[in-house]
């Protein structure tokens, strides 16, 4: 009988160290998971009041001037910014002619970020990160209106494809090669 009971006792103490353990590690992972929400939402705290200004920025300085844009389109692009979820920093260098600079964003704490979104690619002060392209794509196509704008201002008539807007392939480039 006494034998019995010193191994119940053994038991009862390993299933409380195993508990304890798995509480231990259930909250650790729940503590990182909590640092790790702050990093993936970079602008879920960002208001449009905090938003002194926004430029966008197109081609050369010298031929295309940055475009200011209005409050509701900095609203707009405010909106589209809490949305974004960063999954993980990629070297995005390895796509050839890819933007690091679609809006400047000047904050009233007198913080300047630059940003830039295409697809699956999301682009803070030039460190490029993994996201969702549902996500980005509202920046890209804020973007893209106001390159309209831009190009237009400086003497150059551009619109955007409907069959882009639609979700169709772009038309093949004209290269100039002969065929």
């Amino acid at each position: 009988m006494l034998r019995s009971s010193g191994k119940m006792r053994r038991k009862l103490w390993l299933l409380s160290i195993i508990a304890v353990m798995f509480a231990a590690s259930c909250f650790g992972l729940w503590q990182l998971l909590e640092k790790k929400h702050d990093f993936q939402r970079p602008f879920m705290d960002l208001t449009d009041e905090q938003v002194i200004s926004v430029e966008a920025h197109f081609g050369n300085p010298e031929v295309f001037l940055p475009y200011s844009l209005s409050r509701e389109e900095i609203s707009e692009l405010v909106k589209s910014l809490k949305e974004i979820i960063l999954y993980r920093e990629i070297d995005y260098k390895e796509y050839t002619c890819f933007q690091t600079l679609m809006f400047e964003v000047s904050t009233s704490n007198g913080e300047c970020f630059c940003i830039a979104a295409c697809g699956q690619i999301f682009i803070i002060n030039k460190v490029g990160y993994e996201t969702d392209s549902r996500l980005s794509s509202p920046v890209d196509d804020l973007y893209l209106d106001c390159v309209v704008k831009i190009r237009n201002s400086s003497g150059i008539e551009f619109g955007r494809d409907p069959a882009f807007l639609e979700g169709r392939e772009d038309p093949p480039l004209d290269t100039g090669a002969k065929r």
